[in-house]
């Protein structure tokens, strides 16, 4: 609860380099429901490339064919290789009943002409809050990076803040394996970035230079229909789409904005440290005087935490002090 109130500090105006193209209501209602023709996406993806953005993440998973239209598969993939610049989802499927987890990657067809591959796994605080994902993850090793990273990759923009690891050992088929901690802070509530409708793109009802030198994020915000899931900024009853959750990882990313938790040796100095404050001046305090300084240690306390993450972007948890 504390980290989530601090949070809020942390807003800041939306990156204008990235730009979301949203599966909304509106869209929906012109287009017809979801699922849609792989040409409809091959046509979004020629209307973008023309207008020669940095990079189209397209967060769908095309992971099985469409035997019914083979042609929108060849379809989408030609488009995917022509733009060069497409950056397509990998998604864990989490184990169950006893069962093993599984990598959804896209269908081959489309996987090779991508320009990248990324993986789109958040992971879910105990009280099914979004506050954290990791960088790296994959069976047996964590060899795929974030989708907001290989956008980054694809793009040319350098990642700063010691994201580089040692090269892991092999571990089991049978396990997902994560690296890298990334605590997301969150630019803004739901809608903070640029926002236009699929079908307003599909339809060319955009200025022209909309999307030029842009990171475009192609993904669903339609409500019931995609992966939106609540976070620190959204709070449980408007939830945040999951193209979105992913516009404020690349916004922080680029910008190095990463929130870093103390190392647990540090956390425990520091907590004995405060704790040691009261235990050698009680002695010396009346009763009341005694409440008093315990009540402005422990607001010095939350102070001290919101003054680490607001300046140096570090974040110590207060609750065992």
């Amino acid at each position: 609860l504390i980290y989530d109130v601090e949070l809020q500090f942390l807003s800041r105006p939306a990156s204008e380099d990235i730009v979301i193209v949203a599966i909304d209501e509106q869209s929906l209602s012109l287009m017809g429901r979801w699922p849609w023709r792989r040409e409809v996406h091959a046509q979004l993806l020629d209307q973008l490339s023309s207008e020669s953005p940095r990079v189209i993440a397209l967060d769908i998973i095309f992971a099985e064919p469409d035997h019914a239209n083979p042609g929108g598969d060849l379809r989408l993939a030609k488009a995917i290789e022509t733009s060069g610049r497409v950056v397509l989802p990998v998604m864990m499927e989490p184990a169950r009943q006893r069962g093993v987890p599984a990598e959804t990657l896209p269908l081959p067809i489309f996987s090779e002409h991508a320009a990248a591959l990324g993986h789109v796994h958040v992971e879910l605080d105990f009280d099914g809050m979004v506050r954290e994902i990791y960088l790296y993850g994959g069976l047996e090793r964590s060899h795929w990076p974030h989708l907001s990273l290989a956008v980054l990759n694809v793009a040319g923009i350098p990642v700063e803040g010691g994201l580089a690891f040692d090269k892991e050992p092999e571990g089991t088929p049978l396990k997902w394996r994560q690296r890298q901690p990334y605590l997301i802070p969150f630019a803004g509530p739901p809608g903070h970035f640029q926002r236009i409708s699929y079908s307003q793109v599909l339809n060319g009802e955009f200025a022209p230079g909309t999307f030029r030198d842009k990171l475009v994020m192609v993904g669903v915000t339609a409500a019931g229909l995609g992966d939106a899931l609540p976070t620190p900024l959204s709070g449980f009853n408007h939830s945040m789409p999951g193209v979105e959750i992913n516009a404020n990882i690349l916004d922080s990313l680029m910008h190095d904005r990463q929130i870093l938790q103390l190392s647990p040796p540090a956390i425990y100095v520091i907590s004995l440290l405060l704790v040691l404050f009261p235990v050698l001046f009680y002695p010396y305090l009346a009763p009341r005087m005694n409440l008093i300084a315990v009540s402005l240690l422990i607001l010095a306390v939350l102070l001290m935490t919101t003054g680490l993450l607001l300046f140096a972007q570090r974040w110590f948890p207060p609750t065992a002090a």
